[in-house]
């Protein structure tokens, strides 16, 4: 009788691998969406999902999940906010952010290593707001390129530090009580 690996080839983790990521891409979409279109950048869950992936995936399937959903973004897929995609977007002001996803995620690798996110609310918080300040430093230094320093502060940093620590306050919670049900799901 053939086992369930022989029966779907040595393809199998492979499958399981890619439907993570494109879970992933498309909880990315989503959050994408749900947006307070403030301008020049709206305010957007991205850094919700961003920062869950980063914290629950490990470290290759996080890189490969961001890397997919912005290419994707950037070739032209309504990825992004109000359903846009297109290197016009990446060129924009919402650029910096965006690329700012890639970058926050390598910049979160070791801090994912050495803390686990799982274990407590504050660890939790100081990860996500680590990962939601490098963002929105990416998303400062590309837009004070476009607007200059004072406007970019003014319209692209400051009215997204309170919303940003709140994303990461729910965040931590979220991520807690994972690590909770991880627990009660092994000693059952």
């Amino acid at each position: 009788m053939l086992q369930k690996n022989q029966l779907l080839g040595s393809s199998y983790p492979y499958v399981i691998d890619i439907s993570i990521v494109v879970l992933g891409v498309a909880l990315l979409f989503g959050c994408s969406q749900i947006a307070i279109p403030i301008q020049p950048v709206p305010i957007t869950l991205q850094t919700i999902g961003v920062i869950f992936i980063i914290l629950t995936y490990d470290t290759k399937k996080a890189v490969q999940t961001i890397l997919a959903y912005v290419l994707l973004g950037a070739l032209g897929a309504p990825m992004f906010s109000g359903y846009r995609g297109g290197l016009a977007v990446i060129l924009g002001p919402t650029g910096g952010y965006i690329l700012g996803f890639i970058l926050a995620t390598l910049v979160a690798i070791p801090f994912k290593k050495r803390l686990d996110s799982y274990s407590s609310i504050l660890k939790a918080f100081v990860l996500s707001t680590i990962i939601t300040f490098v963002i929105m430093i990416s998303g400062l230094f590309w837009l004070s390129y476009q607007v200059g320093l004072t406007k970019a502060l003014e319209v692209g940093f400051i009215p997204f530090i309170i919303p940003g620590l709140f994303k990461s306050g729910i965040l931590s919670l979220v991520l807690r009580g994972i690590g909770y049900l991880k627990k009660r799901a092994i000693k059952i």
